[in-house]
């Protein structure tokens, strides 16, 4: 329930207040692309202009750092309740309840690495983009797998009740 809560609190609350809202002008930040090259970075913070850079900061240092946790813990909490409903031998799968800790690992990767771009411009290097741009596109596809096993369970568990349904109005 504190987790139901605190996401809430996030998504409704926190991050459109405290977040960087630059969506209305076009701008994507980094956190929310798939990848991203050294000249999109120098476009963002050059875009950004400094206050933007220090709304961005403070974004990830104060909203950003407990946000993973939140979400991780909470998708992982639910995986491995609804692995649980699967039936009986679950033990062979229920480790793909713990798929959403690579995501709030490679955000907080993400997160530090993006801090130490921001800390850094304009004298910024290729490892430290990359590392960055590695990181993100790791964490959207630990994002997409488990996503992706939440919908395959749900529908397996959908299909399960149905067939039971049907198999006791018979």
């Amino acid at each position: 329930m504190f987790l139901v809560l605190a996401f809430i609190l996030f998504a409704a609350f926190l991050i459109p207040r405290y977040g960087v809202t630059p969506f209305d002008e076009g701008i994507v930040l980094l956190d929310l692309r798939f990848c991203y090259t050294n000249f999109d970075v120098f476009q963002l913070f050059s875009h950004l202009g400094e206050d933007g850079r220090e709304a961005y900061q403070f974004f990830i240092i104060y909203i950003d750092m407990f946000y993973p946790v939140i979400y991780g813990l909470g998708l992982v909490i639910l995986l491995n309740i609804l692995i649980k409903f699967l039936g009986t031998d679950t033990r062979r799968v229920l480790w793909l309840s713990y798929l959403p800790f690579g995501i709030v690992f490679f955000d907080y990767i993400e997160n530090f690495n993006t801090l130490y771009l921001l800390n850094s411009f304009p004298l910024i290097s290729d490892n430290a983009i990359l590392l960055g741009s590695i990181a993100t596109a790791a964490k959207w596809i630990f994002v997409f797998l488990s996503l992706l096993i939440l919908i395959i369970i749900i529908f397996t568990l959908l299909a399960k009740y149905f067939r039971h349904v049907i198999k006791t109005k018979r």
